[in-house]
């Protein structure tokens, strides 16, 4: 019997929350709620009317007993989860739920220092004093942590209740989490992942033991970095059902009370979709990026090495050339990175990323090579690899809670930092408040276009107080 081959449109009658909300939009003669659009036509959103809130037929994502509660589940098993939980405010009400979980449980949380900027912000409003662990900077790029650094900070801290990390990061790095588990457990200690840009590893068939939630006690993934969901849209999910009462304690807090049912439709859709269809578009984009990178080799243009994700990260700089110029020449091509770092421009691929993009990118740089249209720099690369010197000054929720003021990027070398500071993306800080800032830093953050923690060029330093 031949194999009759599905599509997308096999996967609409299993989703939940969007056959509540076509019910919704058959049945509905008078929009007496919220949202205060109404379901009317909104030339930036077609699909608008869909757009409704809790009713008694769309389930409550505060207490889900009906689609919501189904479209849970089916994720949980998806993802190979025990619980998980749909989230409309991005992984950072993930990032805010799992710190929540030390605070209720006491002890100390250990961090990366790449960790993400609402990583700090929970710490610093729920009163938890991070751990930051030690890193160098490679390739003009913060590494992970080592397995070294991990062991011996848990081993010489006491009271340790988790550790939070980030894998992958921003450039691709992975970490090995099966050592890492192994490491917390025969200390008894929690393993938190924001696993923001890695939700597609559970569907890569080469990466797939790296995901995750094949080790973590607790994870957050962000579904619309990888997968085709709304942007917002992310899963908390644990497989420790021992600590789930402090999970729906801090959801309670920090998730929204006014959902977009929109994004909890394109989770679902995004996880049901990648299941069924993403494990050969992924190869398929792995064996693109393949390609792209030897025919960038010839233009004697490198990339990141250590990536393991779909993102193509060109050292423009290390070549020559200014990164602002290739960046501004390729999006008069029509052609948008992810991020300038002022060193590579980072371009994020997808299961949804089509075979004509990555060419015309390619032959876009090649052309561009070959009529000489990127500028030249004169800047230089020193260091390879490099420790991260920072200066403790006070401790992380010390300087948070101290009076600041905004004083001009020259003027504040040597003094501490009284906020966290850094490039956004990938925002992350490059300086954590209570440290001291270093000429190196404040360059760094002169040349940022966008930043974070910063107003108008000025940099928040603590007041002394006599």
């Amino acid at each position: 019997m031949a194999k009759i081959k599905k599509t997308t449109e096999d996967i609409l009658p299993t989703l939940h929350i969007f056959t509540a909300l076509q019910k919704y939009v058959k049945k509905t003669k008078a929009r007496l709620h919220m949202p205060g659009h109404k379901g009317r036509y909104l030339p930036i959103l077609q699909d608008s009317f869909l757009d409704c809130t809790e009713l008694s037929y769309t389930d409550c994502l505060e207490c889900p007993t009906d689609c919501i509660l189904e479209a849970e589940r089916d994720i949980a098993n998806i993802f190979h989860a025990q619980k998980s939980f749909l989230l409309t405010d991005g992984a950072t009400c993930g990032i805010f739920v799992m710190i929540n979980v030390v605070k209720e449980l006491g002890g100390k949380l250990v961090i990366a220092r790449n960790s993400h900027k609402s990583v700090y912000n929970a710490c610093s409003i729920l009163g938890v004093e991070p751990i930051i662990l030690d890193t160098i900077v490679q390739d003009g790029i913060i590494q992970q942590p080592t397995i070294e650094n991990i062991q011996n900070l848990l081993y010489t801290n006491k009271d340790i209740t988790a550790l939070l990390l980030t894998t992958p990061d921003y450039y691709g790095n992975l970490l090995d989490l099966q050592t890492i588990y192994k490491l917390c457990k025969a200390k008894n200690i929690l393993l938190f992942v924001d696993n923001a840009h890695g939700a597609f590893l559970h569907f890569d068939a080469l990466y797939q033991n790296y995901y995750a939630g094949v080790y973590a006690d607790v994870w957050v993934d962000s579904m619309h970095k990888t997968t085709p969901t709304l942007t917002q849209g992310a899963l908390l999910h644990t497989n420790n059902l021992d600590i789930t009462t402090h999970l729906l304690h801090g959801l309670d807090i920090f998730r929204t009370t006014s959902p977009s049912y929109l994004i909890m439709a394109s989770v679902e859709y995004a996880a049901k979709y990648m299941q069924q269809f993403a494990t050969d578009k992924i190869n398929k984009v792995r064996q693109l990026l393949e390609w792209a990178k030897v025919e960038l080799e010839k233009l004697q243009l490198t990339t990141y090495a250590n990536s393991r994700t779909l993102v193509l990260s060109i050292d423009f700089l290390k070549a020559g050339y200014s990164v602002d110029s290739v960046q501004e020449y390729l999006e008069e091509q029509g052609i948008f990175a992810e991020l300038n770092d002022g060193r590579y421009l980072l371009f994020y691929c997808s299961s949804e990323t089509e075979e004509q993009e990555i060419l015309l990118l390619i032959h876009t740089i090649q052309h561009a090579m070959y009529t000489c249209s990127f500028k030249k720099t004169k800047e230089q690369i020193t260091q390879e690899v490099e420790k991260l010197q920072t200066i403790q000054v006070y401790s992380f929720v010390q300087a948070c809670r101290q009076e600041i003021k905004y004083i001009s990027l020259e003027s504040a070398i040597h003094k501490v930092v009284g906020r966290n500071v850094g490039r956004t993306p990938p925002c992350f800080p490059l300086l954590v408040a209570g440290e001291k800032i270093t000429l190196e830093s404040m360059q760094q953050l002169k040349q940022a276009k966008h930043t974070f923690g910063m107003q108008n060029q000025l940099i928040p330093v603590l007041v002394k107080k006599s």
